[in-house]
């Protein structure tokens, strides 16, 4: 195998959301392996970059979904939603009276900051949101939108939002609270494409990770794509394989047995 891709939420990360020490040792051994490893996500690139440091990357990372890909720190490829699609989204998401947020290089947007779903995403990304009015954001274009609610009323959005700007977007899912929206065409599978050419390796020799339904794509475009048992039922339709749960080092067991890596991958003074 030439490269591996890895959802972090869900899939690398732990229930706290944060890296487990034998997932951080499995990732290190297979590097030692020639192997590329790449991190692909629905979050910000500064919410990913603690991740990438721990694990000593030294690949592209793929954010927000794919919509922006960072190829170095003064290489950034971004696939953003035009102004025209931002206005009409505030519009929808203040009709139907649904939480919204907005990014906008690097910066979340939300006008309702206080309130719950604000609050609890902001615990799991350790961001911070600027509040107030998004009506500016209508003249400028941002690299992606999240609609945040109860499945069931996110359920009722989705038709609502496609039968307005289906053809300019595409929509997407890593939970389900979350309805993100991103320009069309994007996807995990898109990014992770541009990344493998630029790394010169082969897809077809490659293995993602993935835990939701916006990583459907991305283990479609490899060789191998494996479901976390956590994923979603539908994901694991199309999954190669199933590793275990991500709150119980899934990924690290799966890696050792698959590469036949030392045990254990935790060092004992």
């Amino acid at each position: 195998m030439q490269g591996i891709f890895f959802d972090l939420d869900g899939t690398l990360l732990n229930e706290c959301h944060q890296l487990n020490p034998r997932t951080v040792n499995a990732i290190a051994a297979v590097r030692q392996m020639g192997i590329k490893v790449c991190l692909a996500s629905g979050r910000t690139y500064h919410s990913m970059r603690p991740f990438y440091e721990q694990l000593e990357l030294d690949t592209p990372l793929a954010c927000y979904n794919g919509a922006k890909i960072v190829f170095a720190s003064d290489e950034i490829q971004e696939q953003g939603l035009p102004a025209f699609v931002i206005k009409e989204l505030i519009q929808i998401s203040r009709e139907e009276q649904v939480h919204l947020n907005l990014y906008n290089d690097e910066i979340w947007f939300t006008e309702r900051p206080e309130s719950l779903e604000a609050k609890q995403y902001a615990e799991k990304t350790h961001m911070v949101p600027q509040g107030g009015s998004l009506d500016h954001l209508s003249k400028l274009n941002c690299t992606k939108a999240l609609f945040i609610a109860s499945p069931d009323r996110l359920t009722q959005l989705a038709p609502l939002v496609r039968a307005r700007l289906g053809e300019y977007i595409d929509l997407t899912s890593a939970m389900s609270q979350f309805l993100e929206v991103l320009q069309k065409g994007v996807n995990k599978a898109w990014a992770i494409k541009q990344i493998a050419e630029r790394l010169n390796i082969d897809l077809k020799q490659c293995l993602a990770f993935g835990d939701g339904l916006n990583d459907l794509e991305m283990i479609q475009a490899v060789a191998h794509g494996v479901a976390m048992q956590n994923a979603h039922s539908t994901l694991k339709q199309y999954a190669q394989a199933i590793a275990g749960h991500h709150a119980e080092d899934g990924v690290a067991d799966y890696l050792q047995s698959y590469f036949g890596l030392k045990s254990p991958l935790i060092e004992v003074d």
